[in-house]
């Protein structure tokens, strides 16, 4: 069975959101990639979570949600010095966010790999076409030159005066 992280017991207001207004709420534990937060509305597993704990912005997916609070996991490390600071929270509750989507899910691995994929051959499609364009340009250029010469010579002796 996976050990725990340590938890740290706290006591701090928070704001939440997911799929709708701001919730009011209240942070009870806090581990390096979790915390646990309390709040008369709590979203259901699975869910990305948007988090305002004084100055620190978190984004989070609920893991389990039961009676007395929520489980949420983090994407990255939870900064417990920024968590801590007492600033407050901006806006009332009900005020419209109007930033990015922080709780979106991330594409699937395979998604970002098809879609890097896609762009390199792209970017190797219009480098095999610029060489082409330029090789064609050299070659133009050197048959002319070629063709040009003897027909200059030809002009040359018909343009002469008898």
């Amino acid at each position: 069975m996976k050990q725990r992280e340590p938890r740290q017991q706290v006591l701090l207001p928070a704001r939440m959101r997911w799929d709708g207004p701001w919730v009011e709420g209240q942070v009870r534990n806090v581990s390096t990639h979790g915390l646990m937060v309390a709040a008369n509305t709590l979203p259901p597993r699975g869910t990305y979570v948007e988090v305002l704990v004084g100055s620190l912005s978190i984004t989070a997916r609920a893991m389990w949600t039961g009676p007395d609070g929520c489980g949420l996991r983090s994407r990255n490390a939870i900064e417990f010095d920024r968590l801590r600071e007492r600033r407050a929270p901006r806006g009332p509750a009900t005020a419209e966010f109007t930033g990015p989507d922080r709780r979106a899910p991330r594409p699937p691995v395979a998604q970002q790999a098809e879609d890097s994929r896609r762009i390199a051959n792209i970017i190797q499609y219009l480098t095999a076409l610029s060489v082409a364009v330029m090789v064609a340009g050299t070659v133009s250029w050197e048959v002319y030159k070629t063709m040009s010469a003897p027909l200059t010579t030809i002009e040359n002796a018909m343009a002469a005066p008898k």
